[in-house]
């Protein structure tokens, strides 16, 4: 999760959050949902898990701003708008 929220721009050195109780920030800035958290703080941390917050983390907004993490990487020419909302559409599985 700090690799996530530091994606988003938020910078545990500088004091954004504590890299340990990452999860715990996460769901006060809206990043994950309670429901999120308590899964991944539940079962363990699995890679079927990180991809399913990634995912999600891309549609959080940015440290201070109002973009989301994929319209900024589309903006800057990182990701493909028409290959983004191709991926968009092939996901099925709901947010907890």
């Amino acid at each position: 999760m700090t690799f996530l929220l530091r994606a988003l721009g938020y910078d545990d050195t500088k004091g954004d959050f504590i890299w340990d109780r990452a999860t715990e920030f996460a769901v006060t800035c809206g990043v994950l949902s309670q429901n999120e958290r308590n899964a991944v703080e539940k079962a363990g941390f699995h890679r079927d898990q990180m991809v399913y917050l990634s995912y999600y983390t891309l549609f959080a907004k940015k440290r201070g701003g109002s973009q989301t993490l994929l319209s900024e990487l589309i903006a800057s020419g990182v990701i493909d708008k028409t290959a983004a909302d191709t991926a968009i559409q092939g996901v099925t599985r709901p947010r907890l």
